[in-house]
């Protein structure tokens, strides 16, 4: 499928058009958490360890057990 779309779009942003911060914002607020994390990982803006850490590792995973919770904190999970 071509792409046309974002291709106008990214046109529009190099003519200043759109602005680049609104573009940004507009796709992240529009995109599911699923989304944005597999964007972000496949773009190495951030790492694997960013998503085990913490309130997001908690909410994550909050429906495994315990014992399933740690081994998926400390990359044993299966």
């Amino acid at each position: 499928m071509p792409r046309s779309v974002t291709n106008l779009i990214l046109e529009y942003v190099d003519d200043g058009i759109i602005d680049r911060d609104l573009l940004i914002d507009a796709c992240l607020r529009y995109l599911s958490e699923d989304d944005v994390i597999d964007m972000a990982l496949s773009n190495e803006l951030i790492d694997e360890h960013h998503l085990l850490s913490g309130e997001d590792f908690d909410d994550r995973f909050s429906d495994l057990s315990e014992s399933d919770r740690i081994l998926e904190k400390h990359g044993c999970g299966g």
